[in-house]
């Protein structure tokens, strides 16, 4: 049985010259593919994370495509569009997506927005029970 392990180096993609707004760091370890995203996941933004995705699900076909969002500081319509669409891509892959440790303001909108419930969404923190979370977003999944 063989295990392979690759970091990729950060992405980030900036309309201006100004502090990039989207960086994502990735980590693929066996059958689990991790993607961290930090900064705003919007219109201008949400391509650069599917092109990654579709990359990582075509080169190393992961049985688990993790996304956190602990570090995304704003999600607008065009990123949940965007992390829907990703959904769907892993299920026709035969991959599962999890959203872990979603940002506070990222569970607001997918709860306001009602769709936390179509994500597999994960709370991991060795201080603070999920239940002790603002909002539904943080207590979905198991």
């Amino acid at each position: 049985m063989s295990s392979y392990q690759v970091q990729h180096s950060l992405i980030r993609e900036a309309h201006s010259s100004q502090e990039p707004e989207l960086g994502l760091t990735t980590l693929s370890t066996g059958p689990l593919t991790e993607v961290e995203a930090v900064g705003i996941v919007d219109y201008g933004s949400a391509s650069t994370l599917t092109r990654l995705v579709d990359r990582l699900l075509a080169e190393y076909a992961p049985r688990w495509l993790v996304l956190d969002l602990a570090g995304v500081c704003l999600l607008d319509a065009a990123g949940i569009t965007t992390l829907l669409r990703l959904r769907d891509g892993c299920a026709a892959q035969g991959s599962r997506l999890i959203l872990r440790n979603p940002s506070p303001r990222t569970c607001k909108v997918l709860d306001i927005t009602n769709t936390a419930g179509q994500f597999d969404i994960r709370t991991v923190s060795a201080s603070v029970p999920a239940s002790s979370s603002d909002g539904a977003c943080a207590s979905t999944g198991p």
